[in-house]
């Protein structure tokens, strides 16, 4: 149970480093917060399960584009 006696919560994905540099090199940081928690976590898990790093890169160059 979560300690506001609210439902309990799952622990919260960490941001990987490359996508924080990425997203501050931009300048994007602010707009990526605005975005809902869940979104955020499909986003990293949609980057980082990439096989290929070239998969990877496309993939986050993409999340940038938007």
């Amino acid at each position: 149970m979560a300690k506001n006696g609210g439902t309990p919560r799952r622990p919260r994905y960490p941001m990987p480093a490359f996508i924080r540099l990425a997203l501050t090199r931009e300048a994007l940081m602010d707009a990526y917060k605005f975005q809902a928690f869940l979104s955020a976590e499909r986003l990293h898990w949609w980057i980082t399960r990439a096989i290929r790093e070239e998969t990877r890169a496309k993939r986050l160059k993409q999340m940038l584009d938007e």
